[in-house]
């Protein structure tokens, strides 16, 4: 069990086109950097140097550098794994962390391990959701239109959520901003831009033509005013909305929310469940998206990341039903 916290760390893919050449040094921090991270995910049980990562490829997407690892923890050899870096190798994206802190070997892991955590219940008034408010199980996304997990998220996963489960009044799905604006330029300005389409209605119809038209728009007033106009809004409050204070904050407020209850990395969700619920199932169902299971006063609430497949989802929310 202790090996699955690892790919809780898969958050980000792109298409690729090589750049430049790794250097020795650049190969050293790369690999130290994997170390630590293991060793965090797994509360410190994995110490870095019983872990051996063996660098098999590397490839550049604009300011991003995907390495593709083999781990080795203790002679259990557990495959290659895609990590992604900024390029310049401050940041890495399970976030975005700076390096630097992570390799501070006087880092509090409290800063990343979330573990036994009880929080707070989530006000979802006023955010956008769709389905039955009323359905027993509440899905909360934390999501960035630029983010090519959460595309592939919305392609292959979304909408056998919405036939399946949404559409039959079994779960209420909830959308939240995390725009990851040190490496996705579109991110906050896209979630603006939806939340000026919920102001009048439109929030989900927004929703689907930026993760379907985003590479196609300029990343301006006038490139969200296209789809804004392909859906009928008025453009003139659409635009007032998109240069506005409170567009700006409401964007503010839910990605702190998510980084207060320890989101790092987008996709990531929140599976809410009354206490009623038998709390074994609740773990059986958080192990099958290698997820964490908080308590609220209220809730069970599950806590994972990653752009799972349709069948992971529907066995996952299966448990709880």
């Amino acid at each position: 069990m202790i090996y699955i916290v690892l790919f809780s760390l898969l958050l980000f893919s792109a298409c690729i086109e090589n750049m430049q050449e790794l250097d020795d040094k650049q190969k050293t921090k790369i690999k130290d950097t994997i170390k630590k991270l293991i060793s965090i995910s797994s509360q410190n049980s994995i110490s870095p140097n019983m872990i051996d990562v063996d660098i098999k490829s590397y490839r550049y997407d604009s300011d991003l550098l995907f390495v593709n690892a083999t781990i080795t923890i203790q002679n259990n050899r557990l495959g290659e794994t895609e990590f992604v870096f900024s390029k310049d190798l401050k940041y890495i994206t399970f976030g975005v962390i700076d390096i630097s802190k992570i390799l501070d070997e006087e880092t509090s892991l409290k800063d990343y391990n979330q573990e036994n955590k009880i929080i707070k219940d989530i006000n979802l008034n006023d955010i956008p959701y769709k389905g039955n408010p009323n359905a027993k199980i509440k899905l909360v996304e934390f999501s960035d239109f630029e983010c090519p997990f959460c595309k592939r998220f919305y392609t292959s996963t979304f909408k056998q959520l919405k036939d399946e489960w949404i559409d039959q009044g079994k779960l209420v799905m909830y959308y939240m901003h995390f725009p990851l604006e040190q490496i996705h330029p579109k991110a906050e300005p896209s979630a603006r831009a939806s939340y000026c389409a919920y102001k009048q209605g439109k929030f989900w119809e927004y929703h689907d033509l930026l993760f379907e038209k985003l590479n196609a728009i300029s990343n301006d007033l006038n490139g969200y005013k296209s789809l804004a106009q392909e859906l009928g809004l008025d453009l003139d409050k659409f635009s007032e909305c998109y240069n506005s204070d409170e567009a700006k904050r409401r964007v503010q407020y839910e990605a702190g929310i998510g980084f207060e209850i320890g989101v790092r990395g987008t996709p990531s969700f929140l599976v809410i469940v009354d206490k009623s619920l038998d709390k074994n199932k609740v773990r059986e169902a958080a192990m099958l998206v290698n997820g964490q299971v908080f308590e609220s006063e209220n809730n069970y609430i599950i806590f994972f990341s990653g752009a799972y497949p349709y069948s992971q989802f529907n066995a996952m929310l299966s448990k709880l039903s």
